[in-house]
């Protein structure tokens, strides 16, 4: 095996540090930078806080004491997706497949034809926002409008008179 042999003048090192927004990752990046390395930050925000969620090399890898080992921790930041326009399934199966949770604040009754019942109306935190992996969006849900109709029937006729009226002839 090829040695490539020490350097007598290490030049500072770029590091890459995955999970870099998280806790443990923004230390380890201070650290890094403190001591003069240039830092490069990835992170992975769909998973819990700070949980180490990858190392290179891979875990259960011998290594040398002086070998660097990567860890990648992730931060548990998201960012909330638009869910306006969309159905109400649609939009918790969206929020479920990034660990946000699914709420419905308010359920609006609307006589518009056009917007079917359970679409999603509006969403309390703005599309784009990075939040905790388990926060709640709020949602306002179409309802449809319940109708009610009157029937009135029709007025029966009025009865036939009763009242007679007596002709009387008389003969002389």
């Amino acid at each position: 095996m090829a040695s490539s042999g020490a350097q007598s003048d290490p030049s500072p090192e770029t590091i890459l540090v995955t999970g870099g927004a998280g806790y443990i990752g923004a230390h380890v990046t201070a650290a890094l930078a403190a001591s003069g390395r240039s830092v490069v930050v990835l992170d992975d925000p769909s998973q819990a806080k700070d949980a180490v969620i990858g190392t290179d090399p891979p875990a259960g890898t011998v290594v040398p004491l002086t070998q660097q080992i990567t860890l990648k921790v992730a931060s548990g930041k998201v960012a909330v997706p638009s869910l306006v326009d969309q159905n109400q399934v649609t939009a918790q199966a969206t929020l479920a497949g990034l660990k946000l949770l699914y709420a419905v604040a308010e359920r609006v009754p609307t006589a518009d034809t056009t917007i079917l019942e359970g679409t999603v109306l509006s969403q309390d935190i703005v599309p784009g926002t990075l939040v905790d992996v388990g926060s709640t969006v709020n949602v306002k849900i179409a309802i449809r409008l319940i109708s009610t109709v009157t029937v009135t029937a029709p007025q029966p006729p009025p009865p036939p008179s009763t009242s007679s009226t007596a002709t009387s002839t008389t003969g002389g």
